[in-house]
């Protein structure tokens, strides 16, 4: 981010677009790639898959992506190409910072996933009116390890670095209160987009709640953060679903030791049969 190249890329921005009394490359709006594509490789923690940087494409997200949907599976705990049959129940301790379920799946290729995931859990939670949920997608290794992205280089393993977000990335997050689920597409909310991301938006106005039954099953439609990791074959990623914040600290003075959140009881996730619990990803290769 700060480097030479970039600061000097980044004034050419501004002066192209900010300082029209100065003699302007015409060139320089054509010649620059509308979008640089970097991909993370996970190589410090192991992947043979190697790290794209700043690779030149027309638009994001890329008109060449495919949707893929998965379907969880709670008798296996992986993630499936077709819905199950069997309606399955799993749940975990809502309000926890260890907590959580977890699902899997392998690419049998290389693969390259860039855009927007989302997930649709169908929940429930007996012992409150209310609980937040969290998703996280991280890369797993062809032995179902869940890898961590190394920030930038260091001289020493990556088990010896600290373990803080500064330094490491796990993987995108989601986040939704159920009782907001009322407020998807609400009046006052984002517009949806017109261009291919249209397909994966989930936008919530937040502008309204309802509260949800104890006990009551409810469908949770949960936006991502865009995605962008390169799998060689027989890697996968790992869904991730608890009550609580999975992201590295800042520093180590941030590192939460007891809970700060409202949940209260388990949380259960239900799939298969009518429960349509999914995971949809953007592939691009694979």
């Amino acid at each position: 981010m700060y480097r030479p190249s970039v600061s000097n890329d980044l004034q050419q921005f501004f002066d192209f677009y900010c300082k029209p009394e100065i003699v302007k490359d015409t060139n320089w709006e054509f010649s620059t790639p509308r979008v640089r594509l970097s991909l993370l490789g996970f190589e410090a923690d192991g992947s043979s898959a190697t790290t794209v940087i700043e690779r030149p494409e027309q638009s994001y997200p890329l008109t060449r992506q495919k949707l893929r949907t998965l379907y969880l599976d709670g008798t296996t705990g992986n993630l499936v190409d077709l819905r199950p049959d069997q309606e399955s129940i799993k749940s975990y301790e809502g309000r926890s910072l260890r907590d959580g379920l977890t699902f899997t799946t392998t690419f049998d290729v290389a693969t390259e996933l860039v855009g927007y995931p989302k997930v649709v859990l169908h929940m429930s939670c007996p012992d409150h009116d209310d609980f937040d949920v969290v998703v996280q997608v991280r890369k797993t290794d062809n032995k179902g390890r869940q890898l961590s992205h190394l920030n930038y280089p260091c001289p020493v393993h990556i088990e010896e670095v600290p373990d803080v977000n500064t330094a490491k990335t796990l993987g995108p997050q989601g986040f939704l209160r159920a009782s907001h689920h009322v407020s998807l597409n609400g009046d006052g909310g984002p517009v949806v987009s017109d261009d291919v991301s249209r397909e994966t938006d989930v936008l919530y106005s937040h502008r309204v709640r309802q509260p949800i039954s104890p006990g009551a099953i409810v469908r949770l439609e949960i936006p991502i953060w865009p995605i962008g990791m390169v799998f060689a074959a027989g890697e996968g990623i790992a869904l991730n679903v608890s009550g609580h914040d999975m992201c590295l600290p800042e520093t180590d003075l941030c590192r939460l030791r007891e809970p700060e959140d409202q949940n209260v009881g388990r949380h259960y996730v239900h799939t298969g049969g009518k429960y349509d619990s999914h995971l949809v990803i953007p592939v691009i290769m694979g």
